[in-house]
C-alpha cells in the first residue's frame, strides 16, 4: 500500500492547521527511544555494545512523552488563560484524553494476552491492569504491559489539569486574562514540587508491600509533575509570545530581549535536536542508567530528572513555533513521519512483550533458531531485539490504530461543552 500525500494524509492531523509540523513525528522518535532501551535490556550488555550506554539511558523517551503532554493538553488552557475565553469543559476533555489513551491499550492489553504473551492470575489482577491502578499494589507495578505505569501517570495527569486550570483563574476579573506572574508561578511551583517530593521520599526508606515507598513512587504523577511542568511552561510561552501578537513588548527590556532571542532561536530545530542528543550521551557516558533498588534516591534521581526534562524541552521546544523552518522539521512533518506518529502509540504498548517473548524463545533447550541469535535474556543479538521490537511492535500497532484508535475517533465530540 502506497503512503498517502501529505494533501490526503491520514492520521487526521494535517488538515488540522491548528496542529504544529513535526509533534507526530516527535511522538514516533520518543517510542523509539523506548524500544531502544528494551532491546537492550533483553540483549545485554555485551550483546548491545557498543551502543550500550546510550541504550541504556534511551528510557527518556518516557519523559520526552511527559514533556510533549504537559505541552500539547495544556495549551488551549494557556490559551484561553490570555485571552479570558473559557477554558475546555472539564467532562468532554476527561473523554476525549479516555478515547486517546484507554481503548488502544485495551486492545493492547487483552491482545496480548489471546496471543499468550501476558497474564492475567485472577480477576482482580485483570481489573488493576484493565483501569491502569496495578501501578499502586505492590508486586503488580510492572505485570501486564511493563511500560503501561507511565499511562498510569499520564491519566493522573488528565485528571489535575483541570484543577490546575481553576486554581490558576481564581481571583481574576471576569472575563480578563490570567497574568504572566500568576501564570508562571503556578508552572514554577508545579515544577519545584517534583523536586520536593523526590527529596523528602529519598530522606528515608518506608516499606511498601515487597517494595519501598520511594521505589513505587517514581511510578506516580508527584515524582514526575515537574516533566509536566516543562511542557506546560513550553505552552505558556507558546500562546503568549509566538501566536498571535506577542506579549514581549509589555515585558520589561532585559525580558523583552531574552523572549525575542528565543522567538528567533526556535526558528530552526536542528541545533536544539543536537544539543539533546549531545546532553544524552554525555549523561549516558559520565553517569548511566538508574539501578531500579537505589537508583531512584537523593542527588541521582534528581539529576536524571533534571537531565532528561532538559532533554525533553529541548526536543519539544522548537517545534511549538507555528511555521518555522529546517530540515528537523521538514522530516518530522512528512507523510512518513505523520504515519509513524499514528502508529508510535501501538508501538510503544506492544513492542516490548514481543522482545521478551524472542528472549524466552532463545531460553529453550532447543529453540530451533540460529545460534549467533544468543542463547536468552541477557544474550541475545542487538539487532535481533531491535527487529523484532520494531517490525511486530509497528504491525500491531498498525492495526490497532486502524482498528481501533482512528475509528473512535469520531466519537470525540459525544459530551459537548
Amino acid at each position: 500500500m502506497s503512503l498517502p500525500s501529505k494533501r490526503a494524509v491520514a492520521p487526521r492531523a494535517l488538515s488540522d492547521r491548528t496542529r504544529l509540523l513535526g509533534l507526530d513525528g516527535l511522538r514516533g522518535v520518543a517510542a523509539s527511544l523506548i524500544v531502544v532501551h528494551h532491546a537492550a535490556n533483553v540483549s545485554g550488555p555485551q550483546r548491545t555494545a557498543p551502543f550500550t550506554e546510550v541504550a541504556w539511558v534511551a528510557d527518556v523517551g518516557v519523559a520526552v512523552f511527559f514533556v510533549l503532554s504537559g505541552f500539547v493538553i495544556y495549551r488551549p488552557f494557556a490559551a484561553a488563560h490570555l485571552s479570558g475565553r473559557s477554558v475546555p469543559a472539564t467532562v468532554p476533555f476527561w473523554w476525549r484524553r479516555a478515547l486517546r489513551l484507554l481503548p488502544a491499550y485495551w486492545f493492547a492489553l487483552f491482545g496480548l494476552w489471546a496471543l499468550g504473551l501476558n497474564t492475567f492470575n485472577s480477576v482482580g489482577e485483570m481489573l488493576s491492569q484493565a483501569t491502569l491502578t496495578h501501578v499502586f499494589g505492590p508486586g503488580l507495578a510492572f505485570q501486564g504491559i511493563s511500560q503501561s505505569w507511565s499511562l498510569s501517570v499520564e491519566l493522573s495527569f488528565y485528571a489535575v489539569v483541570p484543577l490546575i486550570s481553576w486554581v490558576v483563574r481564581r481571583r481574576r476579573v471576569s472575563g480578563g486574562a490570567v497574568s504572566d506572574r500568576r501564570e508562571w508561578g503556578m508552572v514554577g511551583a508545579l515544577f519545584l514540587t517534583g523536586y520536593l517530593v523526590r527529596f523528602v521520599l529519598s530522606l528515608g526508606e518506608v516499606s511498601w508491600g515487597d517494595s519501598t515507598l520511594r521505589g513505587m513512587s517514581f511510578l506516580w504523577l508527584p515524582t514526575n509533575i515537574d516533566l509536566f511542568a516543562i511542557g506546560m511552561a513550553i505552552a505558556v510561552f507558546h500562546t503568549r509570545n509566538l501566536v498571535g501578537t506577542s506579549v514581549a513588548e509589555h515585558l520589561r527590556p532585559r525580558v523583552a530581549q531574552a523572549t525575542r532571542r528565543l522567538q528567533q532561536a526556535s526558528r530552526l530545530a536542528g541545533p536544539w535536536w543536537l544539543a539533546a542528543a549531545a546532553l544524552l550521551v554525555l549523561y549516558a557516558y559520565a553517569v548511566g542508567p538508574a539501578d531500579f533498588n537505589v537508583g531512584y534516591t537523593g542527588w541521582f534521581w534528581e539529576r536524571r530528572q533534571l537531565v532528561y526534562g532538559l532533554i525533553g524541552l529541548a526536543l519539544v521546544f522548537p517545534l511549538s513555533r507555528p511555521g518555522g523552518a529546517g530540515i528537523t522539521r521538514r522530516v518530522l512533518a512528512s507523510s512518513i513521519g505523520v504515519w509513524f506518529g499514528a502508529f508510535s502509540y501501538g508501538l510503544y504498548l506492544w513492542h516490548n512483550a514481543w522482545i521478551e517473548r524472542l528472549g524466552a524463545e532463545l531460553a529453550q533447550p532447543n529453540p530451533g533458531l540460529p545460534a549467533f541469535l544468543g542463547t536468552g535474556f541477557g544474550n541475545v543479538w542487538f539487532p535481533a531485539t531491535l527487529a523484532v521490537g520494531f517490525v511486530l511492535g509497528l504491525i500491531c500497532g498498525a492495526i490497532g490504530w486502524f482498528v481501533v484508535e482512528e475509528p473512535l475517533q469520531r466519537f470525540r465530540s459525544l459530551f459537548r461543552t
